[in-house]
């Protein structure tokens, strides 16, 4: 068979029993049925009729006794079950390919590598929760993908300790905890995988401010490359105490990006200032320096980019504590991936087919509510007296 055949070649039909319930477990439907499963859908064939439910229609799937469970959004439930010894590779075609979709819309999209397959898992919550998982580390984040259920992101930039016992460890991040175990050989190829890719965190870091802070000394620069990895947000006293100089490098820097007037305002008047670098899976430039400003009751967001148009400026309300808030706002930020369209898009927009995935995001990824939750709008940068005059009405409000 030529290539081409092999890539057009249909995927295998399976037989299966199947049923459709509504809330409450009200049956709508049961009978034999066959089935195929497709990149984007699984197409269902049963009696007279047939259905294509696409990985988007359904909120959640999962695995158990025996049976393939997907609920779907208009409040169905579809079952797949008498698989019989083809339960195995339906459930884990299935759940693959709806996974895929899962972590694409979860801002998950980087190309992972599958330390452990099968640890066991139990999350303090809450959502308390214990189960059976896939280990994957990326460039950015350690993935949980559950078996029989939706993938978590830890991002390292937000861990704040990993602690490794006799072959079992816990994560601990943004005032969360994940407990593994069960990890069998592999206990050791995860310890060092993860240490090879937090380390290449550390190591981009280095060389991004090394470019950017000639004058800086060299061990000073290396000492410091761990403060700014890939998004932590860094006040000017920290970064000073580790090394003079690398601070305003680094602002300087985002000033050379066609931002300077905005930031330096920002600079000039904000209560509090921190400062962060981030690879991007998303913008333009690859890459982009962000700041947060405390001004009034609002934390200000601004992002620039060598690649970057159409350039603005983003509101969060504080709640209570302005540090606790900015600290939110970066948790929620890495879980985005930094992404600001699904926070500002308005309802109607969010209806659009062009932004299905950010519609699904929203179900997705419990930040981006949180996010749109603390929003107050943006200021785009037309012409810089207009943008000075908006953003001070709104920090003074």
């Amino acid at each position: 068979m030529t290539a081409q055949g092999a890539a057009t070649k249909p995927p295998p039909v399976f037989s299966h029993a199947f049923r459709l319930l509504r809330g409450g477990g009200v049956l709508l439907d049961a009978q034999e049925a066959e089935s195929q499963i497709r990149d984007e859908a699984v197409t269902v064939a049963f009696g007279s009729r047939s259905m294509t439910i696409g990985y988007r229609d359904i909120l959640r799937a999962r695995a158990e006794n025996y049976r393939v469970i997907a609920e779907l959004r208009d409040g169905t439930q579809a079952e797949f079950y008498y698989l019989g010894h083809f339960f195995d590779s339906f459930s884990e075609d299935f759940l693959e390919k709806y996974n895929a979709v899962v972590k694409k819309d979860s801002f998950m999209a980087g190309e992972a590598v599958c330390v452990r397959r099968g640890a066991c898992f139990s999350h303090a919550g809450p959502p308390c929760e214990k189960g059976e998982c896939d280990l994957l580390l990326d460039a950015h984040a350690v993935t949980i993908q559950r078996i029989g259920g939706a993938p978590a992101k830890l991002p390292y930039a937000m861990i704040d300790s990993v602690d490794y016992r006799q072959y079992d460890f816990s994560i601990a991040i943004y005032g969360d905890r994940w407990d593994f175990s069960m990890l069998g050989h592999e206990y050791g190829s995860f310890k060092t995988q993860y240490a090879k890719c937090y380390g290449a965190l550390v190591a981009q870091a280095d060389a991004w401010l090394a470019a950017l802070a000639s004058g800086v000394p060299e061990a000073s620069v290396h000492g410091a490359a761990e403060l700014f990895l890939d998004g932590r947000p860094v006040a000017r006293p920290a970064a000073e105490r580790l090394a003079p100089g690398l601070w305003a490098a680094v602002f300087n820097k985002a000033c050379e990006l066609s931002a300077k007037e905005y930031f330096e305002y920002l600079a000039g008047n904000a209560d509090s200032l921190e400062i962060g670098f981030k690879d991007s899976l998303y913008e333009a430039g690859g890459s982009f320096i962000w700041l947060m400003a405390r001004m009034g009751k609002h934390i200000v967001f601004e992002a620039v980019s060598s690649g970057q148009t159409g350039m603005a400026t983003y509101l969060y309300h504080i709640q209570n504590d302005a540090q606790e808030t900015m600290k939110l706002i970066n948790y929620c930020m890495h879980m985005t991936e930094f992404r600001r369209e699904p926070v500002y898009l308005s309802e109607k927009e969010l209806d659009r087919d062009e932004n299905a995935g950010y519609r699904d995001a929203l179900l997705r990824v419990p930040q981006i509510n949180t996010l749109r939750g603390l929003y107050d709008g943006r200021l785009m940068h037309t012409a810089f007296e207009s943008w000075e005059k908006s953003l001070r009405a709104k920090t003074q409000e």
